[in-house]
């Protein structure tokens, strides 16, 4: 298969693996989608066009103050085949031209780098990029330096006689541009949503998670009112205590749904068991462990009482209060504290703050995150050919049978949201009604010609127009008002479109349990480009089995371009890069707390100081362990590398030569440019020091020694450093 490469830069690696595509210098600015700008390297430099070599192009790129290292795209020619035009031929090295975009696919390019330190610097960027959510897929794809013999040294005398193609042409391309990725949004996302469904006991969680908190806030809003008023009117404070009084009864109703949903005393329910016993494996309980902990809250006359205990005891011990054996008591032990302090006329805070509670907050949704990627990855997909189907850049057709009889219907408003040009986010919210009134005509076409029924007396009309008021006037709008999972999906949309994550949790609190009518709404409002990689992962993590076809089949679908021929893709996974475990941190300590062996009288003697004698991580409050570092010993967190939390061992530090140079050579150069981008201050550094230190090594070097003097900050996207405001240490 004959290839052709493609000279680019590293700083391009986001930029490409998040629209799985790469366009001609110019476009990127002039569309509405992804980054905006890309990076220029001398091979390819024209502002219209892109360069491709026959044979494999070295050169070199003298940008020290970035990580910015060559980058070469070998690509199958019949990708671009019907699009490029020989331009030039010198010594057997044939140049061609192309001016539209190149979509990728994972079958068909390999992604070389000079080294395989530039290759890790290059990951270790895009783990920090959202939207770089491909990599996981093409990661079989990347390597260094090719084992090839048609390499050449390019220089300038390639580029003689080569003109770069008038702009004027280019407007067409890039408005085709606009709607692939547009479409392909639309593709991944119903088909993610497709895939999303979670049990209707799992989304109830989820929302009374979010009641309580709120709940909460405003309990504890009025109680620190009333403590730090000097005075009230009686009928004030009667107006407090009726406010309370509701909050209450609303509180503790749910905090007793909650309990009822996430608790297993019944073993017989063996479905509510797998439930909690998956919670649980989350934070390391085996399953002997498990059935002692069940076995020994049953053994208590009170199963409740013990558990307000629990919570009490975790308030008074804050250190300990994010350990695992707590996150379900929580709930209880908050109930049994919030209407303890409203019960009494006087109530001490001594032992109260509210960081006590978001933790135990924290806890709980971290927790069902995880065993929501738990469900996830074990729900079935529904495949390509099962739901719609693409030609000319339009959704001809959809058979998911999730529609029954309304596909039609949203397929109209897929179409409509596809043409409609939409350049960011605030675009967007100006359009809503507009986007609205568009959705109307639509209903009032399905209302009339397929429901025949009266348009001007139905109920959807009413809803319609009661959320065009929302929109315009801010009135009250009931999104459930109308039994339609089509208008409600609709509404979720328009009332959430800004943010996809978001979107999701208000389908979440809305009992929408399926997602993919709103997630296909936003995919092809926002595209492909938009969607994050924690969104995305729901398809790209899926197994060889499903993605191979999905891949071949949408290329077919968006470009009528066959892969069927093609070996299947090789799906490397593997976890993060950017650390790899030391033979010392193989085995880590996980102790799980006993709590629920304490008894009553032992309550009765727990007290703080207890614990303070513990080295406590900043990060997440757990016990720190000595640890030695490049720099010298160190206090770190005994999670890691889950928590990278860390604290200076001050006197090491005084008594380190090198740390103190170091320091006041970092200090020296902050003090000197203000804001400045750490490869900046790399230079710098690494110029007095002779040392050759790396951006991750001065980034971990300010964290653990300089963290009260310095504050890590971007500078546009690199990683910068500022001098720390001393005034928020005064108080200390």
């Amino acid at each position: 298969m004959e290839k052709l490469y493609l000279p680019t830069s590293s700083l391009n690696f986001n930029n490409i693996f998040s629209s799985e595509s790469i366009s001609p210098l110019g476009f990127y600015s002039k569309r509405n989608f992804g980054y905006k700008r890309f990076e220029s390297v001398e091979p390819n430099s024209f502002q219209n066009s892109i360069l491709l070599y026959s044979h494999y192009p070295t050169f070199d790129i003298k940008d020290y103050e970035r990580d910015n290292y060559p980058m070469i795209i070998e690509i199958s020619k019949s990708i671009v085949s019907d699009k490029i035009k020989k331009v030039k031929t010198i010594d057997n090295i044939e140049i061609f031209q192309i001016a539209s975009t190149i979509y990728l696919n994972p079958f068909e390019i390999k992604v070389f780098f000079q080294s395989e330190k530039h290759l890790h610097i290059t990951l270790l960027k895009a783990e920090a990029s959202l939207e770089t959510k491909m990599v996981s897929i093409y990661k079989s794809c990347l390597s260094f330096t090719p084992n090839l013999s048609n390499t050449f040294k390019w220089n300038k005398n390639n580029f003689n006689e080569i003109k770069d193609i008038e702009e004027s042409k280019l407007l067409t391309e890039v408005d085709l541009d606009v709607k692939i990725n547009k479409i392909k949004g639309f593709a991944y996302c119903y088909l993610i949503g497709a895939s999303s469904n979670m049990p209707a006991e799992f989304l109830e969680l989820k929302r009374i998670i979010k009641d309580i908190r709120n709940i909460t806030s405003g309990l504890i809003n009025i109680y620190q009112s009333q403590h730090n008023s000097n005075s009230k009117s009686y009928s004030k404070k009667q107006n407090n205590s009726k406010e309370t009084n509701k909050k209450i009864e609303e509180f503790n109703n749910k905090v007793t749904r909650f309990i009822d949903l996430a608790e297993i005393i019944e073993p017989q329910n063996k479905k509510k068991q797998d439930f909690e016993r998956e919670v649980f494996k989350q934070f390391g309980i085996n399953e002997s462990e498990f059935e002692k902990i069940i076995n020994l809250l049953k053994s208590y006359k009170s199963y409740r009482e013990t558990l307000y205990e629990h919570f009490q005891w975790a308030i008074q011990n804050r250190n300990q209060a994010t350990k695992s054996s707590f996150w379900i008591s929580n709930f209880e032990k908050l109930s049994i504290y919030i209407n303890s302090i409203f019960s009494k006329q006087e109530s001490s805070q001594s032992n109260f703050r509210i960081e006590d509670i978001e933790n135990f907050f924290s806890l709980a949704e971290d927790a069902l995150t995880k065993y929501e990627e738990s469900l996830r990855i074990k729900n079935e997909r529904l495949n390509i050919e099962q739901a719609f189907a693409i030609s000319n850049l339009r959704i001809t057709s959809i058979f998911d049978n999730k529609l029954k009889g309304k596909s039609e219907f949203y397929q109209s408003i897929i179409n409509a949201l596809l043409d409609l040009p939409i350049d960011n986010v605030e675009h967007f919210k100006s359009l809503k009604a507009d986007i609205t009134r568009t959705f109307g005509k639509i209903l009032k076409e399905f209302v009339e010609d397929v429901q025949k029924k009266d348009w001007t007396k139905s109920p959807e009309r009413t809803y319609i127009n009661s959320l065009l008021d929302n929109i315009e006037s801010y009135q009250p709008f009931d999104i459930k008002s109308h039994s339609s999972e089509v208008l409600q999906s609709f509404t979720a949309f328009i009332m959430k479109g800004e943010d996809l994550e978001k979107l999701k949790d208000f389908l979440i609190t809305n009992n929408i349990s399926d997602f993919r009518l709103s997630f296909g709404l936003w995919g092809a409002t926002f595209g492909f480009a938009s969607i994050p990689k924690t969104i995305s992962n729901n398809i790209l993590m899926s197994d060889a089995g499903y993605l191979n076809p999905f891949f071949k089949i949408l290329t077919k679908q968006l470009f009528d371009y066959d892969l069927s021929t093609i070996n299947e893709l090789q799906i490397i996974k593997e976890p993060k890069i950017d650390y790899v475990k030391p033979a010392k941190e193989i085995i880590i300590e996980k102790k799980i707390e006993k709590t629920f062996e304490i008894t009553r009288e032992k309550h009765d003697v727990l007290l703080p100081s207890n614990i303070s004698d513990k080295i406590l991580c900043p990060e997440c409050n757990s016990e720190m362990k000595l640890r030695k570092g490049q720099w010298g010993e160190f206090y770190g967190c005994t999670k890691f590398p889950d928590c990278k939390g860390t604290r200076q061992l001050k006197e090491d530090i005084k008594n380190s030569e090198i740390a103190n140079n170091l320091s006041s050579l970092i200090i020296e150069y902050v003090a000197k440019n203000g804001h400045c981008k750490i490869s900046d201050l790399l230079l710098f550094v690494n110029d007095k020091t002779k040392k050759g230190y790396k951006v991750g090594d001065i980034e971990s070097y300010i964290k653990q020694n300089l963290i009260e003097e310095l504050e890590l900050k971007k500078k546009e996207r690199s990683s910068g450093v500022i001098k720390r405001d001393k005034g928020m240490f005064d108080s200390k």
